[in-house]
């Protein structure tokens, strides 16, 4: 029977691996074949896409001659970085992302099975299986960034402190390196938020532990901290001399007005997340899934078993610390969460740094309840099967022109591409034109900002001048309706004669039409 059982795990372990195997696969798939859709990914791809251009590793450009304020660089380094070695294409910008995030499911792991071997599998697999995290993991944003700098520092700061037999003043030096590499990150991701959220929690477990004299002599802080100043501060002192305001901007714009003020109007690069207070809360329920579903029920039907060799608060799989841990986690996942509780704006993605510290917490409590068996894995594999299906039904989504053109104007650039190509004069090709709006951001990326904006009509065909030009609009009856009554006010008696300019509809993409505006006849 008991080897029976033992065959039961392990052929539930391999049917683990091949599901997590599966998820990748489509994950790598999804990020080769889907565009960057806006607003996010595609304004940070094409931001990173100009630093390759430009060869400007300083200052974020959010358009040629407009700098970005709003992110540090980190994040748009590892795109670009990547754009550089490998070309401008989706997958490319997407492989750094998508690295780190593997990177902390590894970490996530390994800190579960420091505390019980058994847990390491459940630990990487039920946080890769985090929808968001999954959707996130392989995507051009800041978050999964964010993330590794929180899990670093806090993992770091655990390591050094958790052998209470070290001696006093003993420095663990690949913990502190762990703690203070963190930071950097963190601050080089999403500025002084990175250093406020696990100072917030480290202060709290170490006043409640009474650790405070360990904390100050197992890490190197004074060291510590001028090496964090020394490798992040220049790029702050950097953008600031080539952009005066920046740190305004970033600090108290970013930062505080942000956090305190509902529907802030003072952001240049984006819009307002305004939400109701609590409501990332709600962000985490629907961020967990189908954890957050999947769970309860199995912990319901749970409720009467305990593992024999493991109760909460003993036992032979009992480690040192273990309390301390425990609240440490509970500290981890809670503080982020609560600091955004009371925030005015926040988005689903900031659930993202309490995901790896309620992932162990929650593989803690399951392996100390249940253990690592059956009823866990089959559980567990449920829920990266409907991560499975769930993620092939959205690719398959995500592939329809006809659904996608209303999140991305790649197909309005590919159908522009296509036909300036065909009716291309001697000189250039004709010009794209956004009439009564900038570019979008998609629009930039995948015509490699040569798209122009117009104000409206008028200024569109100032831009044209005599040439033809391409119009994007997502008011094209109005567009042609203009462009009917100019051919009629400088045609009539009495009037400036100019060459009437026809307009007509090469195609609707999404919101947006795409409109040719034929070249003045001479």
């Amino acid at each position: 029977m008991e080897e029976s059982s033992s065959e039961n795990v392990s052929r539930s372990h391999r049917l683990t691996w091949a599901l997590l195997g599966l998820l990748l696969l489509v994950r790598l798939i999804a990020m080769a074949v889907t565009p960057y859709f806006d607003t996010t990914e595609a304004r940070y791809g094409e931001i990173s896409r100009k630093m390759v251009e430009m060869n400007d590793w300083i200052t974020l450009w959010f358009d040629y001659g407009d700098p970005y304020l709003s992110k540090p660089p980190f994040a748009f380094w590892l795109t670009a970085l990547s754009f550089k070695l490998f070309g401008v294409r989706e997958f490319v910008g997407r492989l750094p992302h998508l690295l780190i995030s593997l990177a902390i499911v590894a970490m996530v792991g390994w800190l579960a099975g420091r505390r019980d071997r058994d847990a390491r599998l459940p630990a990487g697999a039920l946080l890769f299986g985090i929808f968001l995290y999954f959707v996130l993991a392989g995507a051009v944003m800041v978050d999964v960034e964010f993330t590794l700098a929180l899990t670093m520092s806090m993992a770091g700061f655990w390591l050094a402190m958790e052998d209470r037999e070290r001696p006093p003043g003993a420095i663990d030096w690949p913990a502190a390196g762990l703690f203070f590499g963190g930071l950097v990150i963190g601050l080089l991701t999403r500025g002084p938020i990175a250093v406020v959220l696990p100072a917030m929690t480290l202060v709290l477990w170490t006043v409640w532990y009474r650790r405070g004299r360990d904390a100050w002599q197992r890490l190197p802080w004074l060291g510590g901290t001028l090496a964090t100043l020394a490798l992040s501060l220049p790029w702050y002192v950097l953008t600031e001399l080539h952009t005066p305001g920046y740190l305004r901007y970033f600090i108290i714009g970013e930062h505080f007005q942000r956090y305190l003020i509902p529907g802030w109007t003072g952001d240049r690069f984006g819009f307002a997340h305004k939400v109701p207070i609590g409501m990332v809360w709600v962000y985490a329920v629907l961020g967990t899934l189908p954890w957050s579903v999947i769970l309860p029920i199995s912990l319901w039907r749970w409720h009467k078993t305990r593992s024999p060799d493991s109760a909460d608060g003993g036992g032979a799989t009992a480690v040192p610390d273990d309390r301390a841990w425990r609240d440490y986690l509970l500290l981890w996942a809670l503080v982020p969460m609560v600091f955004f509780t009371f925030s005015a704006q926040v988005n689903i993605p900031y659930v993202m740094p309490a995901l790896p510290a309620l992932t162990l917490l929650t593989v803690r409590w399951v392996v100390r309840r249940v253990g690592t068996g059956q009823p866990v894995m089959r559980a567990l594999n449920i829920g990266l099967a409907f991560d499975l299906l769930l993620s092939i039904a959205l690719l398959r989504v995500a592939m329809m022109p006809s659904a996608m053109a209303y999140r991305t104007d790649m197909y309005l650039v590919r159908a522009y591409q296509q036909a300036a190509t065909q009716t291309a004069s001697d000189s250039s090709p004709a010009p794209l034109i956004y009439v009564g709006r900038r570019p979008t951001f998609s629009g930039q990326f995948y015509s490699r900002a040569r798209a122009r904006g117009a104000e409206g009509p008028e200024q569109a065909l100032a831009l044209a001048g005599t040439h033809s030009a391409y119009l994007a609009t997502t008011k094209p009856e109005a567009v042609i309706a203009w462009f009917d009554d100019y051919n009629k006010a400088h045609s009539g008696p009495g009037a400036a004669a100019q060459p009437p300019r026809s307009v007509t509809l090469v195609g609707r993409y999404g919101i947006r039409s795409l409109l040719f505006l034929a070249e003045s006849p001479s």
